[in-house]
């Protein structure tokens, strides 16, 4: 498979050169190259996982609003990448479902996993998504200390979710944490929702409370003598 020059050498190898490896979305890549990345794919997920846990691609890719990570061996001269790892997600509008994660047996505990949420959480604070939802088997403890390392936090569970006796627990990264104000004006308490990535366009006293333990403070600096509650969502 001759890989992408351009994509070759614009990318960034995110380990040391015995263990290089590359991240990049697969519609980066021209169509031929796409289509061997996603026979890798297809054939490394069959080996992976157990039918009834197999992801369909040739189904999946023909959603709308499917993407998938990919992560690679460095490019050589003469020697053709493999795919080490790949992550598969659905965006919607403020939320996204993280579908499948995947790294090839033999380049586990390489960090490739965690380089591949880290590239989408990247990727969807750009884009403004608010929160990352995913679905793990309870007994897979190496795959919840990932997410958990992650700062994925549990927020369900459902018995027998991937069959009896497997529990499935719902998984959540916050992507933008709020706070929400409480400031008197004109003697009436409206609340305000603001987010950190909004904070440069508000009054230089509610940026500079980000930090700030959640206690009421005094809102002198914005003319008034009323307090100001907040608190963190």
């Amino acid at each position: 498979m001759p890989m992408d020059k351009a994509r070759c050498r614009g990318s960034k190898p995110l380990q040391d050169a015995s263990t290089a490896y590359t991240i990049a979305l697969l519609g980066t890549f021209r169509k031929p190259t796409q289509d061997q990345l996603i026979s890798d794919i297809k054939r490394i997920e069959k080996k992976t996982f157990p039918q009834s846990e197999a992801l369909d691609f040739d189904a999946e890719l023909k959603k709308r609003n499917t993407r998938v990570f990919v992560a690679l061996s460095a490019c050589k001269d003469g020697i053709q990448p493999q795919v080490k790892g790949y992550l598969v997600y659905l965006r919607l509008r403020r939320t996204t479902l993280m579908h499948k994660i995947c790294v090839v047996e033999q380049h586990r505990q390489k960090g490739i996993g965690k380089a591949m949420i880290s590239a989408l959480l990247q990727r969807l604070r750009n884009e403004g998504s608010d929160t990352i939802q995913l679905w793990v088997d309870e007994s897979r403890l190496p795959a919840r200390r990932l997410y958990a390392s992650c700062a994925f936090h549990q927020v369900d569970h459902v018995v027998d979710y991937y069959g009896p006796g497997r529990t499935g627990l719902k998984m959540v990264h916050e992507l933008h944490t709020r706070l929400c104000f409480l400031v008197p004006w004109n003697n009436v308490v409206r609340s305000t929702l603001w987010t950190r990535e909004a904070g440069r366009d508000v009054h230089p006293l509610l940026r500079s409370i980000w930090r700030a333990p959640a206690l009421p403070l005094t809102t002198s600096s914005l003319h008034s003598s009323q307090p100001l509650s907040y608190f963190k969502m």
